[in-house]
């Protein structure tokens, strides 16, 4: 629980340098105008990052930016039991390791590292495949 203004404007710096990161990398993508994307002023409504109609038809997709001290732990340790998994195979084609999560009562959830994720979605982008459902 946030108890005092200082403590509220510390959260909203380190959730913003999470934002700003998603936004540099998100301007790294090809035929992507990096200047139609940029990060949401924090307590704003909406999504964190602000995507023009022009980057949304080629990138069909809405962010949500958390950061946390903790409570992510066992996440975490699907994604690396999973990266385990992808080391101890005998293959010379690169693979993702992915963690799907799920709660009780909730959907399901893929949770990935952030080099594999920024990795896949460049090779979706290179493809110029739109055919998700």
């Amino acid at each position: 629980m946030i108890k005092n203004t200082a403590e509220s404007h510390l959260r909203k710096l380190k959730g913003q340098s999470l934002q700003l990161a998603v936004v540099e990398a998100l301007r790294k993508l090809p035929n992507i105008n990096p200047d139609l994307i940029h990060s949401q002023v924090m307590s704003a409504n909406g999504e964190d990052i602000i995507m023009d109609d022009e980057v949304r038809r080629e990138l069909p997709i809405s962010i949500e930016c958390k950061k946390a001290k903790d409570g992510y732990t066992n996440t975490i340790k699907a994604i690396h039991q999973s990266t385990r998994q992808v080391a101890a195979l005998a293959s010379t084609r690169t693979i993702a390791p992915i963690a799907v999560i799920e709660q009780d009562g909730y959907d399901k959830f893929v949770a990935m590292e952030w080099d594999v994720f920024w990795w896949l979605f460049f090779n979706i982008m290179e493809n110029d495949t739109n055919d998700f459902h």
